[in-house]
């Protein structure tokens, strides 16, 4: 257990907390702190842990440049203990991440009760709080700026093309309330990590920025290796298992997966498993198998020793006419036409 004091700003909350006052008018009203006795103004002013605009009723959601440095890609910051934080939202990737204690999180009004090694990623956007009353409890919010997410985490999925657009689905889907939950209590390598993270960010120097964004992509790789069988995604945890395994189904037997024999695996009936499929990824069943057979298709033409046969073949088309009416449709050109363009200096490939 490691102990980290209370500064001046969260001792203050701490009074009020214990005295069942409230703070909020306090500060809102723009009375005196002065009037608050055994504390030191001074100490208190100059306290570098952020408020978050907590009391302010205009400010509800923050930019990035307001809470990463300039000049960063990604943040960390220690969650301010008593403070009566209010709903909101932001436009940068945040992981919160429960080191020791445990606490309450509101996500859209639902609360979560969480505890250490529970790490929860917010998408942009959704609204949340997190209230936090024991001296004890160390919540890490990790904050890196969406480019530096999708390069990082997003990117270290181009093996998995389906999990990848999964987790965009999730996190920048037209949803409010989008997370994922990884729980990896007993994991103390990414504990011991994301404190010395926490450790380095508070000496500033020419190297911090740097090593934070290596740090940030070492917890990515983590999380994704390690901790796949430990996730939820937004209040559908129950399901998380069974959907990230049909997606992994589909990945390994694109040539001969249908939604008979996938529903059959994982113990689904057919509309159950369309319904799950259709609502985590925006699209349907089979909207998914053609899209990776589609790409596996425009991979196999790459290799010009391959005839049009054999690359139908190779990206589960047993029917030619079939091959060829879907490849045309979504790229507006046969797959011979579509090889022919490769050697066209001006010819933009297509990604899907």
């Amino acid at each position: 257990m490691i102990h980290i004091p209370l500064t001046p700003n969260e001792q203050l909350c701490k009074y009020f907390y214990e005295q069942g006052l409230d703070l909020d008018p306090l500060l809102s009203e723009g009375l005196s702190i002065d009037t608050v006795r055994d504390f030191d103004v001074r100490a208190f002013r100059e306290d570098k842990t952020t408020l978050y605009a907590n009391f302010s009723k205009s400010v509800n959601r923050f930019e990035e440049d307001i809470m990463i440095p300039g000049g960063a890609d990604v943040s960390i910051q220690l969650h301010p203990r008593y403070m009566p934080v209010k709903n909101h939202s932001h436009e940068f990737i945040e992981f919160v991440y429960v080191y020791q204690g445990s606490c309450t999180e509101y996500i859209d009004d639902t609360p979560y009760e969480i505890g250490e090694g529970d790490l929860f990623l917010h998408a942009p956007g959704t609204y949340h709080r997190m209230d936090i009353f024991e001296d004890d409890c160390i919540v890490f919010h990790i904050i890196a700026r969406r480019s530096t997410f999708d390069t990082v985490f997003l990117s270290l999925l181009n093996h998995n093309d389906l999990l990848s657009a999964f987790f965009a689905h999730i996190i920048y889907g037209n949803h409010q309330g989008g997370y994922l939950h990884f729980k990896t209590a007993g994991d103390s390598d990414l504990r011991g990590w994301i404190y010395q993270m926490y450790l380095d960010s508070l000496s500033q120097d020419d190297y911090s920025a740097r090593l934070l964004n290596i740090q940030f992509e070492w917890l990515c790789v983590r999380l994704l290796r390690f901790h796949l069988s430990d996730f939820g995604f937004s209040g559908t945890e129950e399901t998380s298992g069974d959907m990230i395994g049909v997606l992994n189904y589909m990945t390994d037997h694109f040539k001969s997966a249908t939604l008979n024999s996938a529903a059959e695996k994982f113990h689904y009936s057919t509309s159950g498993l369309q319904r799950m499929v259709k609502k985590n990824t925006g699209r349907s069943f089979n909207e998914l198998l053609l899209h990776m057979r589609l790409k596996k298709a425009c991979a196999l033409l790459k290799n010009k020793a391959l005839t049009i046969q054999e690359v139908a073949e190779g990206s589960g088309f047993h029917d030619l006419s079939n091959f060829h009416r879907a490849f045309k449709k979504e790229f507006g050109v046969t797959p011979a036409r579509w090889r022919k363009q490769l050697n066209n200096p001006s010819f933009l490939e297509f990604n899907i």
